[in-house]
């Protein structure tokens, strides 16, 4: 890891996954509190999710839309 790498392209990743979030019934703010790009390992985190089924469904969506990255 590097602890001062900047990944710009890691936003427009963001924006994809909040939208597909929405397109799958997920509601910012009810649902997950935060999406972020983690950069140090050219990651996403999806944060503050309440219910542990959501979060579930939140990793099988991320794993389907990204199958080369390793939930962590």
């Amino acid at each position: 890891m590097d602890a001062f790498r900047f990944a710009p392209e890691l936003f427009e990743v963001r924006n994809d996954v909040m939208q597909r979030l929405t397109d799958e019934g997920f509601d910012w703010l009810s649902h997950y509190s935060s999406v972020d790009p983690i950069h140090d390992c050219y990651g996403i985190e999806v944060c503050g999710i309440i219910e542990r089924d959501d979060a579930f469904a939140i990793q099988r969506l991320l794993m389907a839309m990204f199958p080369s990255w390793m939930p962590g």
